[in-house]
């Protein structure tokens, strides 16, 4: 009897310091397409960027950095009506700093390209869905609905992908609420 209410209550201790104990969930920042700068894909690669976002998985809290030459192109935010014409007369918000990064505040899709004209339509442009923090899918509606507006946040070129905030998630215990767990259940058992 007291080997098993040892062992229970060694367990519940262990139960309760993984309840107790906390991780940091990352946004991330994506260097978009994972290259040196956002420009027309060369080399027939006609589908460069939206294959690098079928590579990745957006969520509320990461951002998208754009890199170019300011002088020499753009970024803009549309709808998905303007991204499907390639319409770049009225977009959502515009960028030339050539270092731009936006960070996803809400699910749904939002919809980029090249603010000079002819770039769209050499397909310098970017459609991403972007889940939830806790990676829900947003509804249906979401993704025809017009993209939402993007918060410009502040970027670093120096990593493709790199944690950049947290928010607190939950994780195990780890070697030490494991080994607290066992002295308890250990002391408990032969005392």
């Amino acid at each position: 009897m007291r080997m098993w209410l040892g062992l229970w209550l060694g367990i519940g201790f262990l139960m309760v310091s993984l309840q107790g104990s906390s991780a940091v969930a990352s946004a991330y920042e994506f260097k978009v397409g994972a290259l040196d700068a956002w420009a027309i894909p060369t080399g027939g690669r006609k589908d460069l960027y939206q294959q690098w976002v079928s590579n990745n998985t957006f969520k509320v809290g990461d951002s998208l950095l754009f890199l170019y030459p300011p002088s020499q192109d753009s970024v803009i935010q549309v709808t998905k009506e303007a991204y499907n014409r390639c319409d770049i007369s009225s977009p959502i918000t515009s960028f030339q700093d050539g270092n731009t990064a936006f960070k996803f505040s809400q699910w749904g899709s939002y919809y980029f390209t090249s603010g000079v004209p002819g770039h769209c339509e050499k397909t310098q442009k970017l459609a991403v869905l972007v889940l939830g923090a806790n990676g829900a899918f947003p509804p249906p509606d979401s993704a025809s609905a017009s993209a939402p507006a993007l918060a410009p946040g502040a970027g670093s070129p120096a990593n493709s992908v790199k944690p950049t905030s947290s928010a607190p998630t939950m994780q195990s215990a780890g070697p030490l609420g494991f080994m607290v767990g066992l002295a308890f259940g250990l002391y408990a058992l032969l005392f």
